[in-house]
């Protein structure tokens, strides 16, 4: 699957199954260069609770439900550049004869994290889920039962990480400029 940038260069999907796990090879080879890591997972998660402690108790059942995934990751620069031309991977993790092994895909994406990459950053639209399904196989496939040391995990795995669905959120919950726009140094 393609489609065209602004720039006339096609955007290139690549499913990565068990049989071409070969291509975590080319993102750990892209990290340094692409510091900027964006993902996505297809996981469902229950409607908000009213306390961070609820909600992360309900993340983290809906997470260990979990058989297989897809994760979808794309790498950038500095200048808005997708890695390879153009490529985005979508992983098909779980169990299944087919399916990639999400342990071993999840410690590919950990090259792209600042402990690897020191100017590394992660862009999520959803954290709570796309991050607990990872920080779940890079703890050897559970995740902590209390929030306090799930958010260690995170901050040990993935320290720089900016959630879009809280950084769109964020002028109702405090007044004033989200994070990211008041760090910003892109560009």
């Amino acid at each position: 699957m393609s489609s065209a940038l602004r720039d006339g260069s096609k955007v290139k999907v690549v499913d990565v199954w068990a049989s071409n796990e070969e291509e975590l090879s080319l993102l750990r080879a892209c990290a340094h260069d692409f510091p900027i890591a964006a993902v996505a997972t297809s996981l469902d998660l229950p409607a908000p609770t009213r306390t961070l402690d609820s909600a992360y108790v309900a993340v983290r059942a809906t997470v260990d439900r979990i058989q297989s995934a897809q994760v979808g990751l794309t790498l950038f620069n500095r200048d808005g550049e997708l890695a390879l031309g153009g490529r985005i991977w979508r992983f098909h993790l779980g169990d299944g004869h087919d399916d990639a092994n999400p342990y071993r895909v999840c410690e590919a994406f950990r090259a792209c994290s600042r402990a690897m990459v020191p100017d590394g950053i992660w862009v999520t639209r959803d954290g709570a889920a796309d991050v607990a399904y990872m920080v779940k196989h890079l703890n050897g496939g559970t995740l902590p039962p209390k929030r306090e040391a799930f958010l260690h995990l995170c901050n040990v795995f993935f320290p720089d990480l900016y959630d879009l669905q809280v950084l769109a959120e964020w002028r109702e919950v405090e007044d004033g400029d989200p994070p990211l726009a008041r760090n910003a140094s892109f560009g």
